[in-house]
């Protein structure tokens, strides 16, 4: 039985995102779903890593001022 399909973010966004400075929770304010709910910081997490191979605190750490 598969479990849900893995969300999915915009990575050229999440990059800026990233870039400018924003912290975990506010990127995941941006990436709001329909009804208005932020992301699970988790899932964002996830994504992450599938998308870049590192963890977010990794990721930021080296992209943080690139925007």
């Amino acid at each position: 039985m598969a479990g849900r399909p893995p969300k999915e973010y915009n990575a050229k966004v999440f990059t800026d995102l990233v870039g400018i400075g924003c912290t975990q929770e506010e990127i995941c304010w941006f990436f709001r779903d329909d009804t208005g709910k932020p992301a699970n910081v988790n899932t964002l997490s996830q994504w992450c890593k599938r998308e870049f191979g590192l963890n977010f605190q990794e990721y930021a750490k080296q992209n943080r001022g690139m925007a």
